[in-house]
């Protein structure tokens, strides 16, 4: 894992952000990843994480519900935890209106291209292939 450096922000509680469309590249090396499964947590939870062109998707996916995890203990909420065994159940996605690209774990979320670079990443199970538009489609109020 050296060089490939993802670390977390602070979790960002309801939608959006106020330094760029929600979703896409803030900085060049900053994502903000949606949460399109039961977190325990308010709807619309995101986390901002700092990622390189090393880093992977299944490094983002593992990250995001460590950091979110991490929320729901912090809130003194007792589930639901994901366990480091059930990690290879989620995927990151790319979204886009009703369109939807799960990456492959080895994809690199920075090299994604247009269109989809302009969409929003959310991590879902991956049995759940409609959660990620679903949510996307309930979510529109931005802060």
């Amino acid at each position: 894992n050296q060089g490939r450096m993802a670390q977390p922000l602070p979790p960002q509680m309801g939608g959006g952000s106020a330094h760029g469309p929600p979703g896409s590249v803030v900085e060049s090396n900053i994502l903000q990843v949606y949460a399109a499964y039961e977190t325990g947590l308010a709807h619309g939870t995101s986390v901002r994480i700092k990622v390189s062109t090393a880093t992977t998707a299944r490094e983002v996916v593992d990250l995001v519900i460590k950091q979110l995890n991490m929320a729901v203990i912090l809130k003194g909420k007792d589930r639901p935890i994901y366990e480091n065994e059930k990690l290879n159940n989620f995927c990151l996605v790319a979204v886009i209106g009703s369109r939807e690209r799960c990456l492959r774990d080895d994809f690199k979320p920075l090299n994604l291209q247009n269109p989809w670079k302009k969409g929003r990443l959310f991590v879902r199970m991956k049995h759940d292939l409609l959660a990620a538009i679903e949510h996307l489609s309930k979510h529109t109020t931005l802060i």
